[in-house]
């Protein structure tokens, strides 16, 4: 009998427990992440649970600027508690990468696009105040050891002579015989690298770990609830988990399949499967140091490897 109470006790308890969520009460608490971020807990519940009309003084008041992008939509469309904010200036907006598809977007103070003397937050005047908050957090996110420079046009910029150098590899890959194919396949397979965890750092995560929480803190009972925008957020998120994924896999695959090939030329050379001349381009010692470097750029990306299943786990919970 005894038993069957404790049972049913711990039943109850699991029961009163369950029905209070992470909305419910403050979490005083820095919550640590992957990629070396942490966040406070206790300013997310502040932020999702603040009357509306006191969302935009509260976020200024944490040294946040707000500048809003002007729409072409009708006023009645514009949001009342962003369209009278100061507009930003558009020129900047290249720059900082804010396209047609963006609604919000923060920048830092150390970012030297701007020369804005707070983190701010550029959002469109159309945006909902959950977009704000979205945007308001990346502000609140410590990460250790991040430039204030964002990264994303440099890496698209590697992304895309990888891609291009592959590719024609690709059509024909008895060009690695070649030692300045080798060559440039290799340094732009290091510039890939080099970036890859700081890109992942700077956008897929932060994307992931904001969306997740935000899920778990605007719920039905939030004047910021939009049950459309919590399930475009998660799958949003879960997007740019598994975004983060292929990135990895696209420059292992690269290297492995580059390595397997170079060393299979050679060897074709030695059983005189290829002409001799290749020989020329394509010695044992080559082929071993092309090898060589390859395993060691393959060596550099385990540090990403090992946040990027980190990222997945937190995001499945």
């Amino acid at each position: 009998m005894k038993n069957l109470k404790n049972g049913l006790l711990a039943l109850l308890i699991l029961q009163i427990t369950s029905a209070y969520s992470l909305a419910d009460q403050p979490q005083l608490i820095i919550k640590h992440y992957p990629f070396n971020k942490s966040l406070n807990m206790s300013t997310v519940y502040e932020v999702t649970h603040l009357p509306i009309e006191k969302l935009v003084p509260y976020i200024q008041n944490k040294n946040v600027d707000i500048k809003i992008v002007v729409s072409a939509t009708d006023r009645d469309q514009k949001n009342p508690f962003l369209r009278n904010l100061e507009k930003v200036n558009t020129d900047i907006l290249p720059q900082i990468e804010f396209d047609e598809e963006t609604d919000g977007m923060m920048i830092s103070k150390d970012n030297s696009c701007c020369d804005f003397n707070k983190d701010t937050i550029i959002v469109r005047d159309n945006a909902s105040l959950y977009t704000l908050i979205h945007e308001f957090l990346h502000s609140q996110i410590r990460t250790q050891n991040r430039n204030g420079d964002r990264i994303g046009q440099t890496f698209a910029t590697n992304h895309r002579t990888l891609n291009f150098r592959q590719q024609k590899i690709f059509q024909d890959s008895i060009r690695l015989v070649d030692s300045r194919w080798r060559r440039d396949l290799l340094s732009a397979s290091q510039d890939y690298a080099d970036l890859l965890y700081a890109k992942i750092q700077e956008s897929h995560a932060e994307e992931a770990i904001i969306e997740k929480e935000l899920s778990r803190y605007i719920d039905s009972k939030s004047p910021y609830f939009e049950p459309k925008r919590t399930k475009d957020g998660l799958q949003y998120g879960e997007n740019t988990v598994n975004n983060a994924i292929d990135l990895y896999n696209y420059i292992r695959q690269v290297l492995i399949v580059s390595k397997g090939n170079v060393l299979r030329f050679r060897d074709e050379i030695k059983n005189n499967i290829l002409l001799p001349e290749y020989s020329n381009d394509l010695s044992e010692e080559q082929a071993q140091d092309f090898a060589k470097q390859t395993d060691q750029i393959l060596e550099s990306l385990k540090k990403a490897e090992v946040e990027i299943i980190k990222l997945k786990e937190f995001y499945s919970k």
